[in-house]
């Protein structure tokens, strides 16, 4: 047995006595006194939704909510798991895992990535990180497992970027801290996100609180052409096109938190994959969080971007659509209980050049929510959200109106 052989195997053991110990802290320390920490957080949640009649767009219909088909049900909601390990001072490693019985991949990996964040007395202090990433672009997705702080349902912009927003590659922050702000600075270039857009523009804006994952994908409605099983997958690199995003803004305890978000798939319209063409989509996203005293806290975000695709590979025939939501929420605390009221806008322009289904679209919301915390792992939460939506092409391209309500009682064990 050589001395490196010996010297391997000590290391591999060590690296194993520390994942075993995951939640009750590592065994090793190094010599400069640092001690590896190993963390798995989570939730899971059970569910009473009273839905109305159109088919859930889960299932393949144009109904906004995540719930649809009239009647009640009792579901489990989604089983999320947060691993985090911090392996050195400067290194740590975060992986987000969930189940949800209603996605096309049931099991999937919503983030995973590691992260470099030295500690540092200058006012400058850069970051960086590797792996599959959900942007920093939601005024309410602020909790665990990017979970809603405010609602069950999330706003119809961070639905989307729950389900068609995920670059993998490298970003890179830097971070001023001053006095009273603290200013960012970044970029992310990127690989995937090659259909981004794809299932807004041929579904629409939906409200669900559901995140679809590396593996994962979005059902496209049957428009009539028969078809059931049309999946357009959140991350696919067919073009080989290299995607960018930057971002920046601002915190403070008196000015609140603002930041901004700029990102561009560069797809290749011209490429081909089994579930069509790459789409081209860029969007921009707004948000900004304020305590406003006596309990209440103001929550604002705005989207807006545009996506195509070339049905046949020339350019000057499209597929697309421009789209647009503002939402504004309004929450205000009672100690362990907290109710918000959120309204919101959503619009979509059809820019389409080809003979194809209408891709316009206009509607509003409204969300009411009460969240009960009880202890540190017990969750009660009630809900209603209703949508007014009118689509100028849904099924064989007719016009679709719907008015939706959704009524959901959960209780969620936190961990």
């Amino acid at each position: 047995m050589t001395p490196n052989f010996r010297a391997n195997t000590k290391r591999l053991l060590r690296s194993s006595c520390a994942l075993i110990s995951i939640g009750l802290g590592a065994t090793t320390v190094y010599a400069d006194g640092f001690k590896p920490t190993f963390k798995v957080e989570g939730f899971a949640d059970l569910r009473l939704a009273f839905a109305d009649d159109p088919v859930s767009n889960l299932d393949g219909g144009f109904g906004k909510q995540r719930f649809g088909g009239g009647g009640e049900e009792i579901r489990l909601g989604e089983v999320a798991l947060v691993g985090s390990a911090q392996i050195a001072p400067e290194w740590s490693v975060v992986a987000h895992a969930q189940f949800n019985p209603d996605l096309v991949e049931e099991f999937d990996i919503i983030e995973g990535y590691i992260q470099y964040r030295p500690s540092t007395t200058s006012r400058w202090r850069p970051s960086l990180k590797i792996g599959a990433i959900i942007p920093e672009t939601s005024a309410e997705n602020l909790g665990l497992g990017w979970s809603n702080i405010y609602t069950l349902t999330n706003s119809a912009a961070n639905t989307w970027i729950a389900e068609e927003v995920r670059p993998v590659g490298t970003e890179l922050s830097l971070e001023w801290r001053g006095d009273d702000v603290t200013l960012s600075f970044g970029a992310t270039a990127f690989i995937g996100n090659d259909f981004s857009t794809a299932g807004l523009s041929l579904r629409g804006f939906t409200f669900g609180d559901q995140d679809i994952g590396i593996f994962g994908g979005i059902r496209v409605p049957d428009l009539g052409a028969g078809r059931t099983d049309v999946v357009t997958r959140t991350v696919k690199e067919t073009d080989g096109r290299i995607g960018f995003a930057i971002h920046g803004g601002f915190e403070s305890d008196r000015f609140g938190t603002f930041n901004i978000y700029y990102l561009d798939n560069r797809g290749d319209t011209t490429e081909t994959s089994d579930i069509g063409r790459v789409w081209n989509s860029q969007f921009l996203n707004a948000s900004y969080n304020v305590a406003l005293g006596s309990g209440f806290e103001l929550a604002a975000q705005a989207l807006f971007g545009d996506g195509f695709t070339t049905p046949t590979g020339v350019e000057a025939i499209t597929l697309g659509t421009e789209f647009e939501t503002i939402s504004l929420l309004l929450s205000k605390n009672f100690g362990d209980l907290a109710v918000s009221i959120r309204g919101e806008y959503f619009d979509q322009g059809d820019i389409s050049t080809c003979i194809c289904p209408n891709l316009g679209e206009q509607g509003e919301a409204v969300t009411l929510s009460a969240i009960y915390r009880y202890g540190r792992h017990h969750r009660f939460l009630a809900e209603v959200i209703y949508s007014d939506s009118e689509r100028d092409g849904g099924f064989f391209n007719q016009p679709i109106n719907l008015k939706e309500v959704l009524t959901q009682l959960v209780y969620r064990f936190q961990f």
